[in-house]
């Protein structure tokens, strides 16, 4: 429907955030981009017709009608076998590990009410959920309400009121839309369908470019409401529109505003409501010249874009306009301009530069410090401060500032509230890929880039240590590579993976231990990765894709007994590369999975069994590679990407019981990456479906049926799936790991905690306490609660006589459960005396509630 000259132009803009029609690949897991992977997917769908053309004869045979109502019960007392999760059990998905940055590149900003208002691919802002439109207000981000535009793109300061425009090739729903402060407006009006690249206020009008469809069929590239709808302007230019400006009486006009994309057209056209006249053509050279942007410093206009001159006169993207004479200038950057604003007495400029941003200072192109590293795509000010929106993720010395940045005369700053206690600092390229309980604490490992709250520079650490309210590194050693998994020998923690180790010696291998204080390497180990660890009796086992250990053959598999290593066997005959993915004890047994077609001679299918001496099958064993193990009492379940096992169909998910496979129900699909048996269920991750339907990522088996977890997990933005990689249970509640971004419909980055207990939600506006563990306490306590929605809230400390003492914290709070920690000290930082004390945390709807400390010293 919309205009194909569309399509040029979104690919232009992708060059600072791609449109969400394209597909931005994710951090994917090791498995899944593997050509074992990809087989098992196409396996499964012949698998899905196979199934489904059975059961169709099945059915003619039998006379029945192939219809879903003729289908039998599948799972007791007719429940089906998957059972999405309600959103009202988002509240056991805590909302204390929210980001507080944006989670997608800024694709506009507009100053609003003393602040910044922001659009682009995002779904998180300060740790709130705000689908792609958020507001900066020098101290922390919020959301605009609900009901918007679902991916909002131009925005304009018209008034008191903002506007926002969608930012796809939309047709139908809200195209345009108004906020005044307190709730939005539907504007589409007349509008049947639209791209919106800028809107403008002028005249009493509001003015939209980009591509659009009237209601009556009419197209056009530029419109105006002033009250009465949407409608097209007499004479207005063809081509495509980017942005508008205003001299005061009349509207300034930048874009392709051509017929056709020539290499001659007009960029810039002015209009004083009678007619228009063209005030500089351009000349592209090799390629369609267009102006982007358009800004004026006092009686002179400014344009850039992409173009090698204006009316002649030579220049690189970037031209102004005295009177009636043009003045070209050529920047070395050479490349296409988004945006230019008056800063510092010159014109600040951003786009696809060496350094993202420029000012020319009215004599020379001047860096802000060390500039940006990646494509700013706007600018803005706020307080006479430039503020800089895009996709870049660090400064030119390497600080992070991610998708916002703020220039204080010396330094950039990335819009970015102060972190929250359970903030882990992991950056937007993290994947975490192993938790594990360890020494109290919950330890998190895998691909880990941290920054800002964490560390002072980017860095990689090992693993990052919780301990109920606050995450910190494990020890100071730094790697490159990436930790695949945690175990725990002889009471130690052990790491495993490929790691290069930043130590004195470096030192690159594949197993490393903490002794309590320092990573320690375990020499002479696996000469690959290790995917799977287990302590069986008094030995460390490994699996991986390694060939040999200390100089000896040992495909993928070897143990460690404190002092050696010993192969556990010489040779798996499938393939140059064959993987150990889990390893478990059943019994006085190893069990051994992954994907491998035999063990010294003895054919298997990808399960093995050591008895000590030598490996066996477990049955006929399973047709794909098998990514988790989990044993609960006398059975063995193993999953991963396979359809039959023991001959059975059992895609995604079966149970051994010592003597034979069993099938487990809902064919999760197409893989599953781990398995966790808590609180009476099994849980498991990674699939995409389970019986045909779509989930999100994590499901509980109960042993009828399959049940989602609240809303679940969610991709990291827009564009990106989500993964779930790891399991873990830690004070009693269940722990996710993976590259995700929301879970429960709340921020929580990379990690998230699920509410094992089940306690009942709380009321609506209200406070319910959770556990404060420990109570008594002697020198720290970590404060749980629930709360039902978003709020603003005070937590205070009271003695005895009712005087406040402290107050640990003041601030918004995301639905669900909360974790502050107190330790003990009033607001100045005194340790107050043993006694009673009661814990107040009241909301911004005066709803209050209180708990009862005991401090010991």
């Amino acid at each position: 429907m919309i205009s194909a000259i569309l399509m040029v132009h979104l690919a232009i803009v992708a060059a600072v955030s791609p449109p969400r029609a394209v597909a931005r690949p994710r951090a994917a897991a090791a498995h899944e981009t593997s050509p074992a992977f990809r087989l098992a997917v196409e396996r499964l769908q012949r698998h899905r017709a196979e199934v489904v053309s059975r059961a169709s004869l099945r059915s003619r045979a039998d006379g029945l009608a192939s219809s879903p109502e003729a289908a039998p019960p599948r799972a007791g007392l007719g429940e089906p076998l998957y059972i999405p999760g309600s959103p009202t059990d988002d509240v056991r998905w805590s909302g204390e590990f929210a980001d507080v940055d944006l989670d997608g590149p800024i694709r506009d900003l507009a100053s609003y009410r003393g602040g910044l208002a922001a659009s682009g691919y995002f779904r998180i802002a300060g740790g709130v959920r705000c689908n792609g439109l958020a507001f900066w207000d020098g101290t922390t981000w919020s959301r605009f309400g609900v009901g918007a535009i679902p991916y909002p793109g131009a925005l304009a300061t018209v008034g008191d009121d903002l506007y926002v425009g969608a930012a796809d090739d939309t047709t139908g729903g809200i195209l345009i839309a108004r906020w005044n402060g307190a709730a939005w407006t539907d504007r589409s009006e007349n509008l049947a369908g639209a791209y919106v690249s800028t809107l403008f206020g002028w005249n009493g009008a509001v003015y939209a470019g980009g591509v659009f469809e009237l209601q009556n069929g009419t197209r056009a590239n530029l419109i105006r409401n002033a009250g009465a709808g949407w409608e097209t302007i007499a004479g207005a230019p063809e081509g495509f529109v980017w942005d508008f400006e205003s001299d005061g009486a009349t509207l300034l006009v930048a874009g392709q505003l051509g017929a056709s994309a020539e290499f001659d057209v007009p960029i810039l056209m002015r209009w004083n409501t009678v007619g228009w006249d063209t005030l500089g053509r351009a000349d592209g050279d090799r390629f369609a010249p267009l102006a982007t942007t358009v800004a004026k410093l006092g009686s002179d206009t400014w344009v850039g874009g992409l173009f090698k001159s204006v009316d002649g006169v030579a220049c690189d993207g970037l031209a102004y306009r005295t009177a009636a004479q043009w003045h070209g200038l050529v920047p070395e950057f050479g490349a296409l301009i988004f945006a230019i604003v008056p800063d510092a007495g010159g014109i600040a400029i951003a786009g696809g530069l060496s350094q993202s941003v420029l000012l020319w200072n009215g004599s020379q192109f001047v860096s802000y410090g060390p500039g940006l590293y990646g494509s700013a795509a706007t600018l803005a000010s706020m307080n006479g401060r430039l503020s800089v929106g895009g996709s870049f993720t660090v400064d030119g010395q390497g600080t992070p500032v991610r998708f916002s940045a703020q220039w204080d005369g010396a330094h950039w700053s990335e819009l970015r509230p102060a972190p929250r206690s359970g903030a882990s600092g992991l950056t937007g390229t993290s994947n975490v890929r192993a938790l594990l309980a360890f020494d109290g604490r919950l330890v998190a490992a895998g691909a880990l880039m941290t920054g800002g709250p964490l560390l002072e520079d980017l860095h990689r650490p090992l693993a990052l240590q919780w301990d109920g309210t606050r995450w910190s590194p494990l020890g100071t050693v730094e790697i490159n590579g990436a930790t695949e998994v945690l175990g725990i020998y002889r009471g130690e923690l052990i790491a495993g993976g490929l790691m290069g180790l930043y130590t004195n010696p470096p030192w690159t291998g594949a197993v490393t231990r903490w002794d309590g204080e320092a990573w320690l390497p375990i020499a002479n180990g696996p000469d690959r990765r290790v995917f799977a660890l287990l302590e069986h009796g008094s030995d460390l086992i490994v699996g991986g894709d390694f060939g040999n250990v200390n100089h000896l053959l040992a495909s993928g598999v070897a143990k460690w007994n404190g002092q050696s290593w010993t192969p556990m066997n010489a040779r798996i005959s499938i393939g140059p590369a064959p993987e150990i993915r889990a390893l478990a004890s059943y019994g006085d047994r190893v069990i051994a999975a992954g994907d491998f077609g035999d063990f010294d001679g003895a054919p298997l299918a990808n399960i093995a069994s050591w008895n000590g001496s030598a490996w066996s099958p477990l049955g006929a064993g399973l047709d794909g590679t098998v990514l988790a193990l989990e044993v609960h009492g006398n059975d063995l379940y193993a999953a991963g990407m396979f359809l039959h096992a023991g001959g059975l169909d059992s895609p995604g998910i079966a149970r051994w019981d010592g003597q034979e496979w069993h099938a487990v129900p809902g064919a999760p699909s197409p893989s599953v990456s781990d398995l966790r048996w808590s609180d009476g269920a099994l849980y498991a991750t990674g699939m995409w479906f389970i019986d045909g339907q779509a989930t999100d990522q994590i499901a509980r088996f109960d042993g009828q049926s399959w049940r989602g977890l609240g809303t679940g997990i969610l991709p990291d933005d827009y564009y990106v799936s989500p993964q779930v990689s790891t399991l873990a249970e830690y004070d009693g509640d269940l722990f996710v790991g993976g590259y995700f971004m929301i879970a429960g419909g709340k921020s929580s980055k990379r990690i998230a905690r699920w509410d094992l207990g089940g306690a009942p939600g709380v009321a609506p506006g209200q406070v319910a306490w959770r556990s404060s563990r420990p109570n008594p306490f002697a020198d720290r306590v970590v404060l749980r609660f629930e709360v039902a929605s978003p709020t603003r809230g005070s937590l205070r400390i009271f003695d005895l006589r009712g005087r406040e003492v402290a107050r640990p914290r003041d601030g918004e709070w995301p639905a669900g459960l909360a974790a502050v920690a107190w330790d003990g000290r009033d607001r100045d930082g005194r340790s107050l005396p043993s006694g009673l004390y009661f814990a107040r945390l009241k909301l911004a709807n005066g709803s209050e509630s209180s708990t009862r400390l005991v401090l010991t010293r």
